[in-house]
C-alpha cells in the first residue's frame, strides 16, 4: 500500500504543499503594486509538484531552487532547470520610491532568511544588526550571504524552445513598431497648420496603420510560458553598521557561513552555485538533518527537533538524537530520496500506533514526546477540503495549471491549486490556520474558534457539498439503513455501529419541517462531513 501511495500523483499534490509553507509561497506582493504581477507564479507549485513525485534527489531539488540557471549538468528541459528559481523569484518586492536602500536591504533580508532556516535550520538573519547572541554567526557572516543577491534581478525565465520565444518577441517587436509609427502621424497631424496635400497623406497613412495593426497584434503567437525567477550574480556588499545602509562598514566578501564547510572559498567570485553546492553538500551536518527532521515533524506533527527551522542554541534539543542522526546518515546513502524516508517512517511500529491514551504514560510524558502512543491530528485546510470534495463525490483530479479562487463555491480542484495571497489571503485558508506567506513557515498553528463550526454548518460549500454526498448515496441502497451504511463506508472507511445507524435511521423518518432548506438525507449528509471523525486522523 505505501508503494502504492508514494507511486501516486496525489503524493506529489500532498507534500509540496508541506514545502511551500517553507518556500513562503504566494502570488503577489504584499509590501507594494508597484510591481510586475507574478500571472505565472503557479509553475514553481507545479515544478514542486513534479520534484516530489518524481522522487528528485533532495540536494538536486535544493540547487535546482537556488542556482538551476547556473548548474552545468542542469537538465535541457527549461521547466526543469528553471521553475525551481521561483524559490527566490517569487519573494518579497518592496516599494522604493523614498527609502530605496531600505527596501533592497529587507529584499536581501528575506533571501538570506528564507534560505538559511529554511535548508539549514538556522537562524542566520538574527545577525543582520549585530553578532549572533546565542550561535556561532557573526554579522559578516549575514552580509556575505546578502551579498550573494546584492544587485541581483527578478526577472522571467523563457519556458519554451527559443524558436518560440524569438517568434513571439519578432511579432510583438513589428506592433510596437506599427503603434509607434502610428503615434509618429498623429503627432504630425497635431503639428500641420496649413495645406492640402500633407493632411490627406497623413490621413491615409493613418488608416493604414489603423488597419495594419489589428492584423498584426492577430498575428502575434500566444505567449510562450516563462517562470519567475531570481537571476544574475550579487556585487558583494559592505557590512550596514546596526543593520543601518547609511552607515555602512568594512567589506564582507561574498561567502558561505564560516562555521560550515564550502569547497568554495569567500570572495569576489563566490556565486549562487557556490553556495547551493555547499548548502547541498553531503559534508554539511545540517542539510540533511532538518528535511528529516521536517518530514518527521509533517507525519507525527512534531519534529525530533520541535523547532524545525532553528536547530541553534535557542532551538529545542532532539527527543531522539540517534535516531535523527541515523536517518539523515542514511537519507543520503539512499541517494537524498524522499521516497526512501517516507517510507522508512511509515513502515515503523511508532508511526502506526493507535492514538489511544494511557494514564500511567501520561503521567510521565503527556506531551508525547517519546511517541508512546499516536498522535491525533486534525486535517490542514487543504486536505480537509479536498476530503469533502472526494467524499461528495465532486473532486476534479486535474494535475497542474493555473491557480483558481476559493471564493467560487463550485470550484472542485484540489486546494493546493488555489490562489494564495499575501495581501489578500482568503478567509476560508485563514479560518483554519493557513500560514502567513510573507514568511517561511516551519509548522502550523492549530486553533479552534467557532467561526469555523459556522463555516460547517452555513457556507455554501459545504451546503453543496451535503447535496452532492446525498445525491451520491441516494443509489447506493434500497433503504435508508442501507443507504447510511454506505455513506460511513465511503466517509469513514467502516461500518456504522449499530446505535449510529438506529439514530440515522430514526432521523431520517421524521417529516420535513415547513422552513427546512435541506431535504432530511441532505442535512444528514451535512453533519457526517462536518464531524470530528472526518476533520481528525486517529
Amino acid at each position: 500500500m505505501i508503494d502504492t501511495l508514494l507511486a501516486s500523483p496525489q503524493y506529489g499534490e500532498k507534500w509540496a504543499r508541506h514545502w511551500l509553507d517553507v518556500a513562503r509561497y504566494a502570488e503577489d506582493q504584499a509590501h507594494t503594486f508597484d510591481v510586475k504581477p507574478k500571472t505565472q507564479a503557479w509553475r514553481y507549485r507545479d515544478w514542486v509538484i513534479a520534484a516530489f513525485n518524481s522522487d528528485m534527489p533532495y540536494d538536486r531539488f535544493v540547487k535546482l531552487q537556488l542556482a538551476g540557471d547556473l548548474l552545468p549538468d542542469a537538465p535541457d528541459d527549461p521547466f526543469t532547470r528553471f521553475a525551481g528559481l521561483g524559490f527566490l523569484g517569487l519573494g518579497a518586492e518592496y516599494y522604493k520610491n523614498t527609502a530605496a536602500a531600505q527596501a533592497i536591504a529587507e529584499e536581501l533580508d528575506d533571501r538570506v532568511d528564507t534560505v538559511t532556516r529554511g535548508f539549514l535550520g538556522v537562524t542566520v538573519a538574527c545577525a543582520r544588526c549585530h553578532d549572533h547572541k546565542f550561535d556561532p554567526i557573526p554579522t559578516r557572516d549575514y552580509y556575505s550571504l546578502a551579498g550573494i543577491y546584492m544587485g541581483t534581478n527578478m526577472s522571467d525565465a523563457p519556458l519554451a524552445p527559443a524558436g518560440e520565444v524569438k517568434a513571439f518577441n519578432e511579432a510583438q517587436n513589428r506592433v510596437k513598431q506599427a503603434e509607434e509609427k502610428l503615434k509618429k502621424v498623429r503627432a504630425e497631424i497635431k503639428k500641420q497648420k496649413g495645406g492640402f496635400r500633407a493632411p490627406v497623406a497623413n490621413a491615409f497613412a493613418l488608416k493604414a496603420l489603423g488597419d495594419e495593426i489589428p492584423k498584426l497584434k492577430k498575428e502575434v503567437p500566444p505567449a510562450p510560458p516563462v517562470a519567475h525567477v531570481i537571476s544574475g550574480n550579487g556585487a558583494g556588499m559592505k557590512v550596514y553598521i546596526r543593520g543601518n545602509p547609511a552607515t555602512t562598514g568594512d567589506a564582507a566578501p561574498k561567502g558561505f557561513l564560516q562555521v560550515l564547510p564550502s569547497a568554495a572559498a569567500a570572495g569576489d567570485k563566490f556565486t549562487r552555485l557556490d553556495l547551493a553546492n555547499a548548502i547541498a553538500s553531503r559534508d554539511n551536518p545540517l542539510t540533511a538533518r532538518v528535511i528529516v527532521n521536517r518530514v518527521w515533524a509533517w507525519h507525527f506533527g512534531r519534529g525530533l527537533v520541535s523547532t524545525p527551522s532553528n536547530f541553534g542554541a535557542l532551538g529545542d534539543r532532539p527527543s531522539h538524537p540517534e535516531l535523527l542522526d541515523w536517518l539523515a546518515v542514511n537519507f543520503v546513502k539512499n541517494g537524498w530520496s524522499m521516497k526512501w524516508l517516507h517510507k522508512q517512517i511509515m513502515t515503523t511500529a511508532t508511526y502506526q500506533l493507535e492514538s489511544r491514551p494511557d494514564l500511567d504514560n501520561d503521567k510521565v510524558d503527556a506531551a508525547n514526546v517519546y511517541l508512546w502512543r499516536g498522535a491525533r491530528k486534525r486535517l490542514e485546510i487543504e486536505d480537509w477540503r479536498d476530503t469533502l470534495l472526494a467524499v461528495s463525490g465532486t473532486l476534479d483530479p486535474t494535475l497542474g495549471g493555473p491557480t483558481f479562487d476559493l471564493r467560487d463555491a463550485n470550484a472542485r480542484r484540489r486546494t493546493v491549486y488555489a490562489k494564495v495571497s499575501r495581501h489578500e489571503l482568503n478567509g476560508l485558508l485563514r479560518l483554519f490556520d493557513f500560514p502567513d506567506a510573507n514568511v517561511t513557515a516551519d509548522k502550523r498553528t492549530v486553533t479552534t474558534v467557532p467561526q469555523q463550526q459556522l463555516f460547517a454548518l452555513n457556507s455554501e460549500f459545504m451546503i453543496g457539498r451535503a447535496k452532492a454526498f446525498a445525491q451520491r448515496v441516494e443509489v447506493l441502497g434500497a433503504t435508508d439503513a442501507e443507504r447510511v451504511a454506505a455513506a460511513y463506508r465511503i466517509a469513514y472507511g467502516r461500518a456504522p455501529e449499530a446505535a449510529e445507524l438506529d439514530l440515522a435511521v430514526k432521523f431520517l423518518a421524521r417529516p420535513a419541517k415547513p422552513d427546512d432548506k435541506l431535504t432530511r438525507w441532505q442535512q444528514y449528509a451535512q453533519v457526517l462531513l462536518a464531524s470530528n471523525e472526518l476533520m481528525y486522523v486517529d
